[in-house]
């Protein structure tokens, strides 16, 4: 709601593009009053289905997301578990970056016992993590759906002094840091 609010503001400036990162289907409406006044409508980083649309410019989130599973399995052995930080329930972002992941595991014999939104959360991710932890204290590894979430997870499983790899997907400057320091 916030994001359309602020498109609705800035459609009545007159832009001469509008570049914008939308979060759901949600703002196709809004977005299409832009292309009715024939101003060119760029998506970044996530991409809707809406044929109106002038460009989109971002990352293929299935292929990241196989990467990242790529990962995390070569840190792992057959039948180890895993769990899963989704972000954002329904965003394609998401689903694409699990979906990947969730096609190497099985591809590579891992099991994932806990899959939970977190909302591309730090906060809830640390929440999430430590719920997941509790209930699955045999976790060899976490993907996380962003860094933001893979942080929150590495906060919980410092707390329990555990040392599992866990891998996200943006290279933010934390996450970078993080693996910078080890």
């Amino acid at each position: 709601e916030k994001l359309i609010n602020i498109l609705e503001d800035t459609i009545n400036k007159n832009p001469d593009a509008l570049v914008v990162m939308p979060s759901t289907e949600a703002q196709i409406p809004v977005l299409q009053r832009y292309r009715e006044k024939n101003i060119p409508v760029l998506l970044i980083d996530t991409d809707l289905k809406w044929n109106e649309k002038t460009a989109y410019i971002g990352t293929d989130n299935y292929t990241a997301g196989k990467k990242a599973g790529e990962f995390l399995a070569s840190k792992l052995s057959k039948g180890d578990k895993i769990a899963i930080l989704e972000g954002v329930l329904g965003t394609e972002v998401s689903e694409q970056r699990v979906k990947g992941v969730k096609d190497i595991m099985k591809e590579k014999g891992i099991k994932i016992v806990a899959s939970q939104a977190a909302d591309f959360d730090r906060a809830k991710a640390v929440t999430a993590t430590e719920n997941i932890l509790t209930s699955n204290p045999k976790i060899k590894g976490i993907f996380a759906a962003n860094d933001e979430m893979a942080m929150g997870a590495l906060k919980a499983s410092d707390s329990r002094n555990l040392d599992i790899p866990i891998v996200g997907i943006d290279g933010t400057s934390d996450a970078l840091e993080s693996i910078s320091n080890g």
